[in-house]
């Protein structure tokens, strides 16, 4: 029973997944970043790297938009004073991020099923880093419905 529990983890996993992750771009971005290594970007760099300079400025806002959403970034707030245009805006990188970057080659292979695993892996270490208190409440929904489960009992 347990072994069967464990494979179930795993298949509602890998489907929450396939159904939640990240969108073609988005994944393009994570990896550019992670690839980057720098600890900051901005909405213009991201226009220009993952967006491939092919964007509006609307897409570019939405990419930043799912990358805080993924906890890969958070918006650094900056006032403008003085004259002129105001910087563009900027997020900082989780480092995490940065993490996974050192554990992988940071060179662009072509193989969509590696990347698609790098991505995952890149996400699972986000969430681990930014996530406890969902784990928690997993663990807490778990014991509810199947209290023999180990990871219930942690």
């Amino acid at each position: 029973m347990a072994d069967a529990l464990t494979i179930g983890d795993y298949l509602l996993d890998h489907g929450l997944a396939a159904l939640t992750g990240p969108d073609a771009v988005t994944r393009r971005a994570l990896q550019w970043l992670a690839a980057r290594g720098e600890d900051t970007v901005t909405l213009r760099e991201l226009l220009r790297g993952p967006l491939g300079g092919h964007g509006t400025s609307e897409q570019a806002l939405g990419l930043a938009e799912n990358l805080v959403q993924y906890g890969a970034a958070r918006p650094i707030l900056t006032e403008h004073s003085g004259p002129g245009r105001p910087p563009s805006p900027a997020y900082e990188i989780n480092p995490a991020v940065m993490r996974h970057a050192d554990k992988t080659d940071r060179t662009h292979n072509g193989n969509g099923a590696d990347d698609s695993q790098d991505v995952a892996e890149l996400i699972a270490a986000i969430e681990a880093a930014t996530n406890d208190g969902e784990r928690d409440n997993y663990r807490r929904v778990l014991a509810k419905v199947a209290p023999e489960h180990p990871e219930a009992r942690q």
